[in-house]
């Protein structure tokens, strides 16, 4: 017979049929939440149609696709910077305009790339 699972946070016992939440404390239940097949498998980021991950250069399909904490935070710090990348292997350019940006690798073959503040 197979066992009722417990919450992770409040180790109270969950209802028998699949919920998203803790009914008892209100957590997020960590092994419900799965990356999508637009989210990279390592870091779980957006990647939509690119052949590599921006932020971890993990080529699309591949990972671990292991659950994922699904939490907002509210990050408090400078102002949105502009910054252009640019891959000096096949030259593919983009900017961002962001506070914290993660890019790293090119979406389009997977190397590292240049990064320039404006």
């Amino acid at each position: 017979m197979k066992q009722p699972k417990k919450c992770y946070y409040c180790d109270r016992l969950l209802p028998p049929i699949p919920v998203k939440t803790c009914p008892h404390c209100g957590s997020v239940l960590p092994e419900l939440i799965h990356p999508g097949k637009e989210s990279c498998g390592n870091c779980h980021a957006y990647i939509g149609d690119d052949a590599y991950c921006r932020k971890c250069g993990t080529k699309a399909g591949e990972g671990k696709y292991e659950p994922y904490y699904n939490f907002e935070s509210c990050v408090y710090g400078p102002p949105p910077i502009e910054r252009e990348h640019e891959c000096p292997n096949c030259g593919y350019e983009w900017t961002n305009c962001v506070m914290m940006d993660k890019d790293r690798y090119c979406p389009k073959c997977g190397s590292a790339v240049k990064v320039t503040e404006k």
